[in-house]
């Protein structure tokens, strides 16, 4: 039995909102979790990818919604509070010359750390690596009683590795730095004290 033509165009049409209300379904529900996750994990920044589409909007997501979380930008700042908190203070130079470089670049607005991969905070004063290792038997550099006995940056390591170890791996190393760049770790007088970060 032949089908009528109005048969087939209702039958599509009943398809195509089907279809319809099958995407905005799963936009709204993308949107929700996103929100909760967003609510309750506070993540530094997220990456959005849309049917294997980065940044694509949810309304065009037909099949998968994937969302990758960061915490970078928290773990930095925890960083650099612990570092400065920590740091010997005489004419201020030390303690405002921890830098932070993305991908070998300084940064200096932290906002602007989104979604990166590694990142290295380093001191590049001269006398970073004496405060660091001492002299001689005289470790730490500093007698002032917030410094510690390992190294400000030593120290560092072990603090932020028992709080963000479950979401970044954090290393203490000798990095090189030349002319405002992160040059990776080096031998010679450009060597300094500092931590590498990298997203787990």
């Amino acid at each position: 039995m032949a089908r009528s033509a109005l048969f087939d165009r209702v039958v599509s049409l009943k398809l195509a909102r089907g279809e319809e209300i099958i995407q905005r379904r799963l936009a709204e529900v993308a949107q929700r979790e996103l929100d909760r996750a967003v609510e309750k994990y506070k993540p530094s920044a997220y990456r959005q990818v849309v049917d294997g589409v980065e940044g694509a909007s949810l309304n065009s997501a037909e099949r998968i919604v994937h969302f990758d979380f960061s915490y970078m930008r928290h773990v930095i700042k925890a960083a650099l509070e612990q570092i400065e908190m920590t740091s010997p203070f005489d004419k201020g130079v030390y303690v405002e010359s921890h830098s932070v470089f993305v991908d070998g670049i300084q940064v200096q607005d932290l906002e602007q750390i989104k979604m990166v991969q590694r990142v290295v905070i380093t001191n590049h004063t001269p006398y970073a690596r004496v405060i660091e290792k001492g002299i001689g038997k005289r470790v730490p550099w500093s007698k002032q009683p917030q410094v510690p006995a390992e190294g400000v940056y030593t120290h560092a390591e072990k603090t932020l590795r028992r709080q963000f170890g479950n979401v970044a791996a954090i290393k203490f190393g000798w990095f090189g730095f030349e002319s405002g760049s992160e040059t990776g770790s080096t031998v010679g007088k450009n060597r300094f004290p500092g931590l590498s970060i990298e997203a787990r």
